[in-house]
């Protein structure tokens, strides 16, 4: 089974050229997305990777985007002005129940407390909750994930947000 962390397996993969441009392919593989109007998520990509593709995404008419993994340290972590940033291309703000577990300890553990923070400074409407969950020294994806929305409840965020984030807002990127 592949688990975190794996910040050194991602070194040499990038969408940036030596000049810091994107890559070639990656145009056309964002034209493809905005044709047959998929998700286009971004992965374990750097902060740096997220801002252009994202302007290049907006540019080719991809619609539908979610910049994952928002608040994982030291790989994809994007600060608040980035996830509002990224707002504005209409991408939704992922933040996953992994990287508060002691499995992140090599990478940085973000606290919850943190992503609630996140959550409030970018909206609700703009962001999903997920668990990234399944590794064998983390709990059930199924536990975790009542786990994740029980404490952000408990730092403040109702309910009705808690469901938008993890029924209305992923329901988004599947309609037509």
């Amino acid at each position: 089974m592949h688990g975190y962390p794996f910040p050194q397996e991602a070194e040499g993969l990038s969408l940036l050229n030596s000049k810091g441009k994107l890559v070639p392919k990656v145009y056309e593989i964002l034209e493809l997305i905005a044709k047959t109007r998929v998700t286009l998520a971004t992965g374990h990509i750097s902060p740096q990777e997220t801002r252009q593709l994202l302007k290049a995404a907006k540019s080719r008419g991809v619609e539908k985007i979610v910049v994952t993994h928002a608040s994982f340290k030291k790989l994809t972590f994007l600060e608040v002005p980035d996830q509002i940033e990224a707002i504005k291309s209409g991408a939704l703000i992922e933040h996953c129940f992994v990287t508060s577990t002691d499995l992140m300890k090599a990478v940085g553990i973000t606290p919850i407390e943190e992503m609630a923070d996140q959550i409030r400074a970018v909206g609700a409407d703009h962001c999903i909750l997920s668990t990234d969950l399944g590794q064998t020294k983390n709990p059930h994806p199924v536990e975790g994930f009542r786990e994740f929305a029980f404490q952000m409840w408990q730092r403040g965020l109702s309910e009705k947000e808690i469901e938008k984030m993890i029924r209305v807002n992923p329901l988004r990127l599947l309609e037509d």
